[in-house]
């Protein structure tokens, strides 16, 4: 989620406003897989008492697929409107 955006990035020597709110949105969303996947694997160990991969493996799908709409979404944004859909207002980079 991170490195390809910020090879990109590096090796083309884009370093505006945008592609840094690119590998921000990447980061954030990074952060927030792994958290939720770490609580997940708590919740259903602890209370449960069963195998987590299941529930991780069904949490993983819906991840991936959000994290593509969003990178389809700002894609057609950025060719229409020259602006990102999903923006935050900080840059971590």
């Amino acid at each position: 989620n991170i490195v390809i955006p910020l090879i990109i990035m590096l090796a083309k020597k884009q370093f505006n406003p945008v592609t840094k709110k690119i590998i921000t949105i990447q980061i954030l969303w990074t952060i927030f897989s792994v958290v939720v996947f770490f609580i997940i694997a708590i919740i259903v160990d602890g209370v449960l008492l069963g195998s987590s991969l299941d529930l991780a493996l069904i949490y993983m799908i819906p991840c991936i697929l959000v994290n593509v709409f969003i990178i389809l979404r700002n894609s057609v944004e950025l060719d229409k409107k020259q602006r990102l859909r999903y923006s935050p207002k900080f840059s971590l980079i």
